[in-house]
Formats: C-alpha cells, sequence, structure tokens
C-alpha cells in the first residue's frame, strides 16, 4: 500500500530522509542543497508568507522517496516509483497546490509530469534537461596556460557580462539579474576564473549548491574569444581540484544533453556521468498542446555536437 505523509517541518523530514537522499546524491543534489538551506534557517524564526512543504512517501510501511515543495512552488523530486507520483499527485491537487516547476531525474519528471497534467489540469512543459556528471578524481589538462584564481571586485564588469551571456546561451531560467548573481557569488567565495600567462580573464566556473559530501561546478563559460584553446576543462579541473582537496567527496558538472563535444571534454578530465535530470515548467493552458509521452522523452536524449566551451 502506497501513502503520502506530509512531514511536519524540515528537521522531521531530514530526519527521515537524510540518510537516503544521500544514497544518490548525485541525483538528489539540488533537493539536498534545498535541505541544507531550510536547516540552516533557526527552529524560533518566523517566516510570513508561504511555507515550503515536506513530503514523505511510502510503501508498505517502508520509507520509498521524498519531495520538497519550495515556497516558489517548485516540486524537487527523488526518485520515485509510478504508484508513489501517483498518491503525490493526488495528494497535492487535494490540498489546492499550485505548482510552477518539477525537477528531478528525468524519468521521474517527466512521469509525474504527465500524472500532473491529468490530476490537477495544470500543464508544465520541458524546459531543461542536464546530465548530471561526477568526478571523484580529477585528470588535470595539460599545455594550457595559465592558473586558477578566485574572482575579484575588479573583474565585476566582465564575468556580469559572462554571467548573462551563459545565462543566454544555456537557456538557464535565472530569477535574479547577473549582477546580483555575482555579488552572492563574489561574498561566498565562490566563483573564480582562469587567467592567462597575461593574467587575462579567459574563462570562468562557480561552485554553487552543496550537498553534505559534494559541490555542483555550474557557471561554466568561456567567451567566443578565448574557446578551443582548453581554457574550460582548465578552469573546471582545476577547480575540482580544489574542492576535492578541501574535504568534499566528489563535485558535481551539469551538462546540456545535446552537446556531446562538451560530454567527452568533461570525461577527459576525470568526470562521469550518473544521471539525467529535467525541469518542467508551468505554461497556460490556452494554446498550448501538452506534450505527448514521445516529446518528453525527445527532449531528454536527442544528441547535438556543439560545444561553448
Amino acid at each position: 500500500m502506497v501513502h503520502v505523509v506530509e512531514m511536519p517541518d524540515v528537521w522531521a523530514f531530514e530526519h527521515i530522509m537524510g540518510d537516503l537522499l544521500l544514497q544518490r546524491e548525485a541525483e538528489n543534489q539540488f533537493l539536498l542543497a534545498e535541505l541544507l538551506g531550510q536547516l540552516q534557517t533557526p527552529r524560533n524564526v518566523v517566516i510570513f508568507g508561504r511555507q515550503p512543504k515536506f513530503f514523505v512517501i511510502k510503501v508498505d510501511d517502508q520509507i520509498s522517496a521524498g519531495a520538497i515543495l519550495t515556497r516558489e512552488g517548485i516540486l524537487m523530486l527523488s526518485w520515485c516509483a509510478q504508484g508513489g507520483l501517483m498518491q503525490l499527485a493526488q495528494h497535492l491537487s487535494k490540498i489546492g497546490t499550485e505548482i510552477s516547476m518539477i525537477f528531478g531525474a528525468a524519468v521521474t519528471s517527466a512521469l509525474f509530469t504527465r500524472i500532473w497534467r491529468e490530476i490537477s489540469g495544470q500543464h508544465c512543459q520541458p524546459n531543461r534537461g542536464e546530465r548530471v556528471y561526477q568526478i571523484n578524481e580529477v585528470v588535470r589538462p595539460r599545455g594550457v596556460a595559465g592558473r586558477l584564481s578566485l574572482a575579484t571586485r575588479a573583474d565585476a564588469q566582465t564575468l556580469i557580462r559572462w554571467i548573462d551571456q551563459f545565462c543566454i546561451e544555456a537557456h538557464f531560467e535565472n530569477s535574479r539579474p547577473a549582477h546580483a548573481l555575482f555579488e552572492e557569488l563574489l561574498a561566498s567565495r565562490s566563483l573564480f576564473v582562469w587567467r592567462d600567462e597575461n593574467n587575462l580573464a579567459c574563462s570562468m566556473a562557480a561552485a554553487v549548491s552543496p550537498t553534505p559530501h559534494g559541490t555542483c561546478i555550474n557557471l561554466v563559460y568561456t567567451p567566443q574569444e578565448h574557446r578551443r584553446r582548453g581554457y574550460a576543462s582548465a578552469c573546471v579541473a582545476a577547480l575540482a581540484d580544489i574542492l576535492l582537496s578541501e574535504g568534499r567527496h566528489h563535485c558535481f558538472i551539469l551538462v546540456d544533453p545535446e552537446d556531446i563535444a562538451l560530454q567527452a571534454l568533461y570525461e577527459k578530465i576525470g568526470a562521469r556521468f550518473v544521471v539525467q535530470t529535467l525541469r518542467c515548467s508551468r505554461v497556460q493552458p490556452a494554446g498550448v498542446e501538452p506534450p505527448n509521452d514521445a516529446a518528453l522523452r525527445e527532449i531528454v536524449i536527442q544528441p547535438r555536437d556543439t560545444c561553448a566551451a
């Protein structure tokens, strides 16, 4: 028998789900990052407005899966079988939930999107798939001149422009303007730059979304004039080296599923493919044909041989 239990708070959810989520840390990295962020809120702090919700799915009284519904209406799913997703969708519909985005492993996210459409009438369309790679040991590329360093205030104009360009090229929906994201990353010492032998900034990468044992390397960007020289792979490899040397067990890298060349580039520095994720965003139903099963699968797996690094 499958049933859904809504947890009273984030601490109860973490107590029950924490170890299970860590069994698939790469797959659950954003769910874990959201969980860690929620746990940092003191228990006695009152936050007004919409509250996050935490759900545990049980099969025959055994913990099977979990989900977090954020304040922004983003539903983050761990891996879950169809019966559990059906029960979760029915429960969310019963309590009048509005979902702005569905996010999880590609199979889980696509399946829940179809179930949610049928049960709630809310339409979501796939808008971004990502292949998750994991690095446990770095293979440093040879023959690339330069060094990795922390971004500084002097880099602001260049890196804000690069962040904007990254979001455009990667079709990345960023809720914050580029200058705000730059300031946040600068303050947390999370944004890094690869500089050539003349100290010129050639590539960037950021360490974001920490999990209990890892960190995601994202915002990897090299401007057109510096591409095809190995700067991106050198930048990512050097950053992964730093993160692992600080005690993390692994680093995660997100790659466009269609970008075969970039996948090969990361594999050369020690990354291995773990899982593919899919984000499906809410759309207005008027004039919009909901995607069929084949369309959802095609978005996930179709390759393209390009490289923005």
